[in-house]
């Protein structure tokens, strides 16, 4: 069955050779002889009566084809009857005819024959006007859901969806989105022509203020951008002019977890985070802006551990912070997943150039980090773990997808399935594994309850987790 079909069962003739329709049977979709295909938008439009019409005209008005439009009820309501059944349409008379029977015998024949139709006519009327009102409404349900697929696929027919994603190029975040936005316009209705645009500054922060206020709000352009970043309000930021809990979050491309790494022991031989947390020197990380958590992890490291630990900001994205460690101008970086770090900095892991010193997970670890410190195991008391929780729990958000609030429902939910079956392709797992790309896909449903969950935090957690993770006033 197409998707632009809705196909509803008929009863079949009142005879004792072929049962009436039974009401089971009326709560399915039906193909074959035994079916009626209506054009959907019309059902939807117009209803019963347009089913029965339709019904009508395909099937016939004869009692031995649509019982419930010739069975009619006689004056003293004992039996029915019909006034368009008679000796000339019944099948049997006419054979006869053709064989020259005898006109005596034609006739009782005929008449015994139209006795039992019309004894088996007040049972089966019931049951098939039962059976069309129970038809009619499936009819018109699945018509209405193929209806609004259909007009998602109207709009996105033909159109250019645009993703804009809050760092440069050649990073994490830009990886991940390309090998994504290669396949997903299939999987949208109207198979539209999907865009990634870069839009790095402020550490996402850009993009999020410009999907939020700025962006058509129809479905045609997404951000991708830090969840942390999409928290800065909780903590009073005031040039993040948006509320996360009103962005339609289509879901998180990836579930992550955060860590931190230094490029060749930063010199000291560091290669835990006891090492680090012992250091002399300072330790320099790069970073795009006190709201990246490029930024905020490494001063939670300084601010409540006591890591000796400096934070260097105005780079474009973490492809820009490598760079820089390999130049020498930073130690090492923080917000490093483990997809990003497999996919741009395997080869340096392997050499034991780029080393995971800690890692941010609470309840998990990730093997692929090694000997890389737990940050939780650390923590002494609980208040110091509900404060990391506010800080780091967020980032397992790690490629959250949002669109514009006021976005169509219908195009949302539509996005939201299209994200979990493109994150399901087998094409675009084979080319995510070419880049050592993993993919673990939190729902549109779940994005959006964990931001609700964040904002419910009590405001003395949340100053001191904003606390932990500001730089130094000058």
């Amino acid at each position: 069955m197409t998707r632009s079909e809705v196909r509803i069962h008929r009863s079949r003739p009142v005879d004792a050779a072929t049962p009436a329709c039974r009401a089971e049977d009326s709560l399915a979709l039906f193909a074959g002889p035994c079916a009626m295909t209506l054009a959907p938008r019309a059902a939807a439009k117009q209803g019963l009566e347009y089913v029965v019409r339709k019904a009508k005209t395909a099937f016939g008005s004869q009692s031995r084809r649509w019982p419930l439009g010739s069975l009619r009820h006689s004056a003293d309501s004992r039996r029915p009857r019909s006034a368009i059944v008679s000796f000339r349409d019944c099948r049997q008379c006419r054979s006869m005819r053709r064989r020259g029977a005898d006109r005596s015998q034609d006739t009782e024949e005929c008449r015994t024959n139209v006795r039992r139709r019309l004894f088996q006519g007040r049972t089966s009327m019931l049951r098939s006007i039962y059976c069309l009102a129970t038809t009619a409404a499936v009819a018109l349900f699945a018509a209405s859901t193929v209806s609004h697929a259909d007009a998602v696929a109207d709009f996105y027919k033909g159109k250019e969806l645009t993703i804009n994603v809050g760092y440069g190029a050649g990073g994490g975040y830009d990886t991940t989105t390309r090998i994504f936005a290669r396949h997903f316009g299939k999987h949208v209705p109207g198979n539209p022509t999907v865009v990634v645009q870069n839009m790095p500054g402020a550490g996402s922060m850009k993009v999020a203020n410009f999907t939020f206020a700025v962006a058509p709000k129809d479905g045609t352009t997404l951000g991708v951008f830090a969840s942390s970043t999409a928290l800065e309000p909780l903590f009073g930021n005031k040039q993040a002019a948006y509320d996360p809990r009103k962005f339609e979050w289509i879901g998180s491309l990836h579930r992550d977890i955060a860590s931190c790494a230094l490029w060749k022991g930063a010199g000291q031989g560091i290669k835990t985070l006891p090492d680090l947390l012992k250091a002399t020197k300072t330790v320099t990380f790069g970073s795009t802006s006190p709201t990246a958590i490029t930024s905020q992890h490494p001063l939670f490291l300084k601010n409540m551990l006591g890591a000796n630990v400096r934070v260097i900001y105005g780079y474009k994205g973490t492809k820009d912070v490598s760079l820089a460690m390999q130049r020498g101008e930073v130690d090492g970086s923080c917000g490093m997943f483990e997809s990003s770090v497999r996919s741009a900095y395997d080869q340096h892991i392997r050499a034991g150039e780029f080393k995971i010193v800690v890692q941010f997970g609470r309840d998990r670890t990730v093997a692929y980090f090694g000997d890389a410190t737990p940050m939780y195991t650390l923590l002494k008391t609980d208040e110091q773990k509900k404060v990391a929780d506010v800080i780091f729990r967020q980032t397992e958000l790690a490629r959250p997808l949002a669109a514009p609030p006021g976005t169509p429902k219908d195009r949302v939910a539509a996005l939201r399935k299209a994200m979990l079956d493109t994150l399901k392709d087998p094409a675009l797992l084979a080319d995510a594994g070419k880049l050592k790309v993993d993919f673990d896909p939190v729902t549109g449903e779940e994005t959006t309850q964990m931001f609700v969950d964040f904002y419910n935090t009590s405001p003395a957690l949340v100053q001191q987790a904003a606390k932990m993770t500001q730089p130094e006033k000058k």
